[in-house]
């Protein structure tokens, strides 16, 4: 099934206000369609792939559960980022990459452990601090375009944060606090 095809059903069938358990989607497909409709367009057959490598993922059976997974894969993504970035600074000991790998991703990766807490407690907190998250991220982005000679594959690096940090995001604010 095209991406379009499966966000127009999607949508219409939402549109009805049904249970997702009556009309079938798994709860990660309807974070990917939501994640469709944000103002900077992201790729729902990305997202749907993203999410279908991990093998927990398509059996949530909630937001929460969702969500906590989705934020575990977010910083598992960043760590790894980071860990590359403090290795560059040994050859590349760029003002940017340095901000970069020490402030930035400290930070990202802090917001990421937080948020994983309050997820089933306090989602809308949680949800605020993976957007905080996401503006490390783009500060990060920022210094890396103001230096010169900064490696464009980081950019690709930071583009993946940012993609699981909208789809955290998302995940995030489908929870409905009882």
């Amino acid at each position: 099934m095209s991406p379009s095809t499966f966000l127009l059903i999607l949508f219409t069938l939402c549109s009805f206000n049904l249970p997702t358990s009556a009309i079938n989607f798994k709860l990660y497909q309807i974070v990917c369609g939501k994640i469709s409709l944000i103002p900077v367009h992201m790729d729902v057959t990305k997202c749907l792939k993203a999410l279908e490598d991990n093998p927990r993922i398509p059996l949530a059976k909630t937001y929460v559960e969702l969500s906590e997974l989705i934020v575990e894969l977010a910083l598992k993504n960043s760590t790894g980022v980071q860990g590359y970035l403090k290795i560059l600074t040994k050859t590349n000991p760029s003002r940017a990459i340095k901000q970069c790998a020490i402030e930035d991703y400290t930070k990202i990766i802090q917001d990421y452990n937080s948020a994983l807490t309050l997820v089933a407690s306090s989602p809308q907190r949680a949800a605020n601090i993976v957007a905080d998250a996401q503006v490390h991220s783009f500060l990060c982005k920022t210094a890396l375009l103001k230096e010169p000679k900064s490696p464009a594959y980081l950019f690709r690096l930071i583009d993946y944060v940012l993609f699981y940090c909208n789809i955290a995001y998302e995940s995030i604010s489908l929870i409905r606090v009882m």
